[in-house]
């Protein structure tokens, strides 16, 4: 559907607010939260037009970490462009396995290396979180006691905790 969409408003004048058409004037909502595709297509630049900030979910994996870098790119032109006001929030680690090197790896890797915070929560690699879709859920109706949900709770703690 989300392909359909995009090839319907490709050539529609003003197509990069759309999303903030449609989202204006919303209420009773203290965040809203919109998932996009990390490739430079019309939907992520709604979405990164709309926004005030962007959480990036990164899973520990080589190719993720060189996507990264095409990503940050595509937030500082739209900020340059349509969105001054756009901000990075945060990098969320997501599949990680401690028991693979390269998860490590990664991390370190990020940590050291980019301006852009690094959340203390990860997001491991669990088999729940990959269940709950086909479901209709999320992990956090469908496996309440996971350590899925376990993680999500935590990087929600945190996420707010940096609010108060």
């Amino acid at each position: 559907m989300l392909a359909d969409l995009e090839v319907s408003i490709i050539n529609k004048i003003g197509r990069e607010q759309l999303l903030e058409e449609r989202i204006k004037g919303i209420e009773g909502y203290d965040y809203i939260f919109i998932d996009s595709p990390p490739a430079l297509s019309i939907l992520t630049i709604n979405a990164l037009n709309v926004a005030n900030e962007v959480l990036i979910p990164l899973q520990m994996e080589i190719l993720a970490l060189q996507g990264l870098t095409s990503l940050l790119k595509t937030i500082n032109e739209v900020k340059g462009v349509l969105n001054k006001d756009l901000k990075i929030r945060g990098i969320v680690v997501s599949m990680y396995d401690g028991r693979r090197r390269l998860s490590s790896e990664v991390l370190n890797q990020i940590k050291n290396n980019l301006k852009e915070k690094v959340f203390d929560s990860v997001i491991r690699v669990c088999v729940k979180i990959a269940e709950a879709p086909s479901f209709a859920k999320s992990v956090l109706s469908y496996a309440p006691s996971s350590e899925g949900t376990f993680d999500y709770k935590n990087l929600a703690k945190e996420f707010l905790d940096e609010r108060s």
